[in-house]
């Protein structure tokens, strides 16, 4: 049949706000990526494959984990439809966390299917984990064939690699997302202050 895209243009997220609590739980729904899609009139949809397995090399690294030691792994294959429109879908990223093992023992949620209103980021919080600062670091390279094919892309189309960290008051990172964009389907958006308000 003829592929009819979704996107028309491409698809804004607003990386600044997007994880705010007030937003990732809007209208009950279970993270960031739910409430963004539906605030543009889209259903979202996901797959997701949970595992314990060896992370990333960069991922032990930051867990200060040894290289061989396994964890939680959720992965996302998300996608985004024409509300009422089953036929009318397609994926739009890839997304896989990864969390430290002592942070998957007290939070038993993370390895369930569905993590509830707001999503991990919500349970941690309950569980004591609460994430208070994000770093992203993100970066344009090519994907691997199982990411392509996940995608619908082709191997030659670059995508957007963002790794997001999620950071607690004590300055732990206890949570690592590496998220996998088809370039030509996203724009992302930071604002930030420059200048300290004036006092009184």
């Amino acid at each position: 049949g003829t592929f009819v895209s979704l996107v028309i243009g491409k698809i804004i997220s607003d990386r600044t706000t997007r994880y705010l609590a007030v937003l990732r739980e809007a209208g009950g729904a279970a993270g960031a990526y739910e409430a963004e899609m539906r605030a543009r009139g889209l259903d979202p949809k996901n797959t997701v494959v949970i595992d314990r397995d060896v992370p990333p090399k960069k991922v032990a690294e930051i867990f200060e984990m040894h290289h061989r030691a396994k964890t939680l792994k959720r992965q996302r294959i998300m996608s985004a439809g024409l509300p009422g429109n089953d036929e009318a879908i397609e994926v739009v990223q890839v997304a896989t966390s990864w969390f430290p093992p002592d942070v998957v023992d007290a939070v038993p949620v993370l390895a369930e299917m569905k993590t509830g209103v707001g999503g991990s980021k919500s349970r941690m919080a309950e569980a004591g984990f609460k994430q208070v600062r994000l770093r992203e670091e993100v970066e344009v390279r090519s994907p691997t064939a199982d990411e392509a094919a996940a995608l619908g892309i082709p191997v030659e189309q670059a995508v957007l690699e963002i790794t997001h960290k999620g950071i607690t008051v004590e300055g732990r990172v206890v949570e690592v997302c590496i998220h996998v964009l088809p370039r030509a389907k996203w724009r992302l958006a930071y604002e930030w202050p420059i200048d300290s308000p004036e006092p009184g």
